[in-house]
């Protein structure tokens, strides 16, 4: 939230940005219900209905992807060591979490990882749109 949020803050002002954090978190919270409800009606399976989902990371991965299109050229340093564009590290970070999700068992380990791509999602969506 620091690191993404601060400079986006300054650019945008405090009340665009808390409107893209909070269609980002509500965005990802919908698509993830959504998801979830796709997923249970086609597998037949209820389970997936009655876990519970908290955090706000959907919301994060939309800050990021939000840096990424505005700093785009910015580097960052990927486990502290790899630099590269922040384009490209928010590219990657989406690469991982759609690679996470496929690979994922029914409960995805305990990460909502359809929410992160909500938040990315619903971020592009609405910045563009």
């Amino acid at each position: 939230m620091w690191f993404f949020g601060s400079e986006l803050e300054q650019r945008w002002g405090s009340r665009f940005f808390l409107t893209y954090y909070l269609v980002c978190g509500i965005g990802a919270a919908i698509l993830y219900c959504g998801g979830v409800a796709a997923f249970a009606a086609y597998s037949g399976g209820q389970a997936e209905l009655y876990v519970s989902v908290v955090g706000a990371s959907g919301a994060l991965f939309g800050l990021m992807l939000a840096y990424g299109m505005v700093f785009g050229e910015r580097m960052i340093y990927f486990f502290m060591l790899f630099p590269m564009k922040a384009r490209y590290f928010v590219m990657l970070m989406g690469f991982i979490q759609l690679a996470s999700l496929v690979s994922s068992s029914r409960r995805g380990g305990e990460v909502a990882y359809l929410a992160h791509l909500g938040g990315l999602v619903v971020g592009f969506f609405f910045l563009r749109f």
